[in-house]
Parts: C-alpha cells; structure tokens; sequence
C-alpha cells in the first residue's frame, strides 16, 4: 500500500493532517542569536574563572565545554519549531514539534464548543485581545501569512481561549464539517 492510498483512506475517514514546516523569522533568528551570545558568554565566564579564580580547575575546562555544548545543543532544539495539526472525530490536536525530534501535545479542542473562525488580520484582531479571552495559543509560523486564522473555543473549564493557525483549505473544510456555525470570514 502506497502513501497516496494511506492519505486517501484517512480522508475519507474524517482524518485530516497539515504540518506547518519551520519559517526563519525575526523571532527565530533572535532566539538564535540569544543561544549564540549564551555559548560566546558563558564559555567565556568559564574561561575567567578557571584561569584568573580557580587556577586549579584549568584541567576541567575541556569537561566544562562538553557540557555547555551540551546545554547549548538542547537549546537549540527549539528554535525550530513545526507544528502539526490533527482533525479527527469533531476534534482538533495541535503538537509542537522542536528540532524535527520531539513532539509536544499543545492542546485538543472540541470543536464544538468552537464559537468563531476568522481570518487573522487588522480588522480581525480585536476579537483576540478582548478580556474575558485566558489564554492565546500560537500555532503558526508566520501570524501575517494570509493562511493565518484564529479560533475561539471553550476550554474544559469554560475559560475562553483563541488558538492562531495556518489553516489552509483542507483544514478550514474540515473545521466546518465539525461545526458549521463556527466559520466566519
């Protein structure tokens, strides 16, 4: 059995998939500017201590590298972020994957306790920042790809919250096949 066939039986089941790849941005590159200077930084404190404070250490320096790489390895995982979002059963599962290596679950919203999907842009934005909104989930590599939409919903404990999402037309037609009352543009 071929992926093609694999993709259409889950379709056809009501699975819907979309991976949003990693796009470099200000945000990114400045995380990974902020991991450059840390490594330059802190090796250099290292540096100063063992050789001006604590002559004794010197012979540790090398074992003192091997864990700032170390540190600095997993640090870096993420920087680059990808996220994966699953529909399936009127349910939606966004996961964060960090370095292409681990997968973090975000959230699972019922989408029937969704009461708005909307473009996100200027007009558009105000309905995120309104107070009773808890908590704002960020799913997307870009907020200002014309993809981009976000989706109020009603967390289990009845606390408003708006996930921002790539949600290209796959995502947005299955979106409304769980709740038809929810699309707005």
């Amino acid at each position: 059995m071929d992926f093609n066939s694999i993709y259409q039986n889950q379709s056809s089941m009501g699975i819907v998939e979309h991976l949003v790849p990693y796009k470099k941005s200000a945000s990114s590159m400045i995380k990974a500017l902020g991991v450059a200077i840390s490594a330059i930084v802190l090796s250099a404190l290292c540096v100063y201590l063992c050789v001006f404070l604590f002559p004794g250490l010197v012979s540790l320096l090398p074992l003192i590298f091997v864990g700032i790489c170390m540190i600095l390895w997993y640090m870096w995982r993420y920087v680059k972020v990808e996220y994966e979002y699953s529909i399936f059963s009127g349910e939606l599962d966004v996961d964060a994957i960090f370095g292409q290596r681990q997968r973090k679950d975000i959230l699972t919203v019922d989408l029937k306790k969704a009461s708005k999907l909307a473009r996100y842009d200027q007009q558009n934005i105000p309905f995120t920042k309104t107070p009773d909104i808890k908590k704002t989930y960020v799913a997307t590599s870009d907020p200002a790809s014309e993809d981009t939409y976000f989706l109020i919903f009603q967390s289990e404990g009845n606390e408003k919250n708006v996930l921002i999402l790539d949600a290209p037309e796959k995502v947005l037609k299955a979106i409304r096949q769980s709740n038809p009352s929810v699309f707005r543009v």
